[in-house]
């Protein structure tokens, strides 16, 4: 492999990581905006992924009981 053909690839590869750190950032942004949504301010730092998850299922089940 040339030089040049490991440069591009090496430039592309750099591009591929860059869009997908992009994508990471937009998704945490959005996962952090649900999770305040759910239990108020820095949910994120006062809850774990589990606590938040079972707090949807309980809110689910409470929803699911108003409805019988």
């Amino acid at each position: 492999m040339t030089d040049s053909n490991l440069k591009y690839r090496y430039d592309n590869l750099e591009i591929q990581l860059f869009e997908q750190i992009e994508k990471n950032k937009k998704l945490e942004e959005k996962y952090e905006q649900l999770a305040e949504q759910l239990v108020g301010d820095d949910a994120t730092d006062r809850y774990t992924h589990q606590e938040l998850i079972n707090e949807v299922n309980r809110l689910k089940d409470i929803e699911e009981n108003e409805n019988e």
